[in-house]
């Protein structure tokens, strides 16, 4: 998560639940995602004053639903990116939107990896999987 122009880091918490109810980030519990890391980062070395962002990583990602739980901490346009990478072809989903200081949001995402291919299929509340039209909506800018 970043904000657009980069230059410092969002005030924003970050939680992810996997599909075995383990978690990364701010609020995690006992039980953590294995092979995940959570925090502050430089996405590009060269740059570190125009690419700040907060961030959860997690290696050999399980298939399943995902639960991205954000406690936004003041008000500002933030860039939310989700990516999901195989063997053979890498996905990402870039939203925009502007939080409310002392909000909290939470994004429902189905990870699919299947012969080296990724897929990410954002959900509502229900677990459906939202049309195209209902993820414009999230895009606030």
């Amino acid at each position: 998560m970043s904000l657009p122009e980069h230059d410092r880091f969002p005030a924003v918490r970050l939680t992810l639940s996997d599909p075995a109810e383990r978690q990364i980030g701010f609020r995690a519990g006992r039980q953590q995602i294995p092979k995940s890391g959570y925090g502050r980062i430089v996405e590009i070395s060269t740059l570190p004053n125009r690419s700040r962002a907060v961030a959860i990583e997690v290696c050999g990602a399980m298939q399943g639903v995902y639960m991205l739980t954000v406690d936004e901490q003041e008000a500002a346009h933030y860039r939310l990116s989700v990516r999901g990478t195989g063997a053979q072809t890498s996905n990402i989903q870039v939203f925009n939107f502007v939080s409310k200081s002392g909000g909290r949001r939470q994004y429902r995402f189905r990870y699919i990896s299947t012969e080296g291919n990724s897929r990410i299929e954002w959900l509502d509340d229900s677990g459906q999987q939202l049309s195209i039209l209902q993820l414009s909506a999230i895009d606030e800018w």
